[in-house]
């Protein structure tokens, strides 16, 4: 059975444009899941100094070396007068969509925040446990 002129063309645009979503599909799955390295300046550096400066604290570089050798360092900044008020903060999104046509029913947000009662992970569980608990409890009465 031999295929018409149009059939040929449908088969081929077909065909290229399967390859092109593939193509295109490799592309974007390789930036999201390596996403371009952006090394910080000077000028960077110099911006949060003036920053921990400007509130009265120390900066200081730290590092870690991961399993699979790979080094991520970061700062940490440290007030010369704590007051000791530590605090969780949770921040919550909810999206409720229908399936069937994937139309956005609701989308509502919620935050906690609760107090360290003392400086002991157990008293930071505690803290978590209480505001992801205030805000899933704000969230179930704002959706609809």
């Amino acid at each position: 059975m031999r295929l018409t002129r149009t059939s040929r063309r449908l088969l081929l645009f077909l065909a290229l444009y399967l390859a092109f979503c593939l193509v295109a599909g490799v592309y974007v799955a390789d930036g999201t899941l390596h996403p371009a390295r952006r090394p910080l300046t000077s000028e960077d550096e110099s911006t949060m100094r003036e920053i921990a400066h400007h509130l009265d604290s120390d900066l200081d570089n730290v590092s870690i070396i991961t399993p699979d050798s790979i080094t991520l360092r970061a700062w940490t900044i440290h007030p010369h007068r704590s007051n000791g008020d530590a605090v969780v903060h949770v921040q919550l999104v909810a999206t409720l969509a229908r399936r069937a046509d994937r139309s956005l029913v609701a989308s509502v947000e919620a935050e906690s925040v609760a107090p360290v009662a003392e400086n002991r992970l157990q008293a930071v569980i505690a803290a978590y446990r209480n505001a992801v608990s205030e805000a899933l409890g704000q969230l179930v009465a704002r959706l609809p």
